[in-house]
């Protein structure tokens, strides 16, 4: 509770001050205050024409809106990562491809390289069960998946629904 109370604090003062927009990007990030962290991120962005900021506008954008535009947060994230790799980014990008059921090959590259840089995060390597899925990679996909389940067990919905879909393909050649 007193966490909670902090971060509010620290939210308030930094929107009233100004002084450190990083730091406010980055508590809107971890407080779920997507169309805030969106709204300044675009800001900064038009400010300082950081490239690496178009990646989480494309975040931002994706979980903020029901209503986003697929073409620009493709758009973000293709400049964000020609300008720099960042596994978060690539990760996320291709996640969004393959739910999107877009480019599934590109999504598993991205995922991909993701996962080489961290083989031990779980979003990581549930995205690359996933991204073996949806490329028709039904052993390599439960393999993982198994690993992620026997790790992380069944508590998250998102695991919860790879693993069932994964299961179900496991025989398939």
């Amino acid at each position: 509770m007193y966490l909670s109370e902090d971060i509010n604090k620290a939210i308030k003062y930094l929107e009233n001050e100004r002084f450190d927009d990083k730091k406010l990007l980055e508590l809107y990030s971890v407080t779920k205050q997507n169309k805030k962290a969106l709204k300044l991120s675009k800001m900064m962005y038009k400010k300082t024409k950081d490239l690496s900021l178009l990646g989480q506008i494309a975040i931002y954008e994706y979980e903020s809106n029901d209503n986003y535009d697929m073409k620009t947060i493709i758009a973000n994230f293709e400049k964000t990562l020609k300008y720099k790799s960042n596994p978060i980014y690539e990760n996320y990008y291709g996640y969004i491809l393959l739910s999107h059921d877009l480019e599934v090959k590109k999504a598993l590259v991205l995922i991909k390289q993701a996962y080489k840089t961290n083989p031990k995060n779980i979003a990581y390597k549930d995205s690359l069960a996933f991204a073996y899925y949806k490329n028709k990679q039904y052993k390599k996909a439960y393999n993982l998946i198994k690993e992620v389940v026997s790790k992380v067990g069944l508590d998250n919905s998102e695991i919860k629904t790879h693993w069932e879909i994964i299961k179900k393909h496991k025989d398939k050649k």
